[in-house]
């Protein structure tokens, strides 16, 4: 059990990390299509170089293989929409609020104030209800 806890427990250690993590992510957004463009050029013209694919080659041009990459593309965005954003999307919100996030505390506070008047309300009905049974 102790090892399970170990391997599972989350660990809070401030928002420093996460501000790493999060604008390192953001700014390779800008980064993978120049990434990618290279990668699609380096593949291409090994592909061509290739003795034993001559045979794809001959009929294979780079328009060709720009649109199979395009289209694989769609695909995998098309997938992270429809599958991997939602999810992620989820996930995040029960950290944030397993972690105690402003947005909990407010709702937690929200919460108590709102009982308290209920409690209030409560007690107006009942201080009502004895008075007209009394009168």
């Amino acid at each position: 059990m102790k090892i399970r806890q170990f391997i599972f427990k989350q660990y809070n250690m401030g928002p420093g990390l996460g501000m790493a993590k999060d604008t390192f992510g953001r700014a390779m957004t800008y980064q993978a299509p120049v990434t990618l463009l290279l990668m699609l050029l380096t593949a291409y013209n090994t592909m061509m170089l290739r003795e034993e694919l001559r045979y794809i080659t001959q009929w294979f041009n780079f328009l060709y293989f720009v649109g199979i990459i395009f289209f694989v593309v769609l695909l995998l965005m098309l997938f992270v929409w429809k599958v991997e954003m939602p999810s992620s999307i989820r996930m995040g919100n029960q950290q944030q609020f397993k972690h105690h996030n402003l947005l909990s505390q407010q709702i937690e506070e929200m919460e108590k104030k709102q009982n308290v008047r209920l409690d209030n309300i409560e007690q107006a009905i009942k201080n009502l209800e004895e008075k007209i049974n009394d009168g």
